[in-house]
């Protein structure tokens, strides 16, 4: 028979249903799995002893990483404070720093206007974020300091070794940060 009659006679067999692989019988038999048909929010322990949860389309494996689990996923997590799902943009960013959803922290921060309290905390959070912004400076002031003792290498695209030098001492650094940090907590200080 040539390609073509093949061809027409396998469409005849899968529109009259009787076409190989429509009539392939397959055969399984596992003891230790049954097929089991399980309701969104069973749980069940396998023969591993492993602890899984049906979810909606899908399982999930419980084990010591559920709480990292849990705190990846800010939407399925409620509020502390409120108890409403965090699903806005801001609730991620707020629910890290002030361990609230978006909503909360406004509503917080309201009353402390109503209160009188918010000028104390704006300057309070203010301060808190300029020493960890010095904090970080003075690291990155170490950092050059070992740059100006050591010098820095820098390889060239065409693969020379260049090496610098910086034009400060270690006593000039320490002079000119001094000076920086005193001016800028004295800034700090007036505002």
């Amino acid at each position: 028979m040539s390609g073509k009659l093949k061809n027409v006679q396998a469409v005849r067999q899968m529109l009259d249903g009787t076409h190989k692989t429509q009539t392939k019988k397959l055969f399984n038999y596992d003891v230790k799995s049954p097929t089991r048909k399980r309701k969104v929010g069973d749980r069940w322990t396998d023969e591993k002893g492993n602890e899984w949860e049906q979810k909606e389309g899908y399982k999930i494996k419980h084990g010591k990483l559920d709480d990292l689990r849990d705190s990846l996923f800010y939407k399925n997590k409620a509020c502390p404070k409120c108890g409403v799902p965090m699903s806005k943009r801001l609730d991620e960013k707020f629910f890290n720093i002030r361990g609230m959803c978006f909503d909360c922290n406004i509503a917080v921060e309201h009353q402390m206007k109503l209160d009188g309290t918010y000028d104390k905390y704006e300057h309070d959070l203010i301060q808190n974020n300029f020493d960890a912004w010095l904090s970080d400076t003075e690291t990155e002031v170490e950092l050059l300091k070992i740059a100006a003792t050591r010098g820095i290498e820098y390889v060239n695209a065409d693969g020379k070794i260049e090496k610098w030098s910086s034009p400060y001492t270690v006593e000039q650094i320490d002079q000119m940060f001094s000076k920086f940090k005193t001016n800028v907590t004295k800034q700090m200080d007036e505002d």
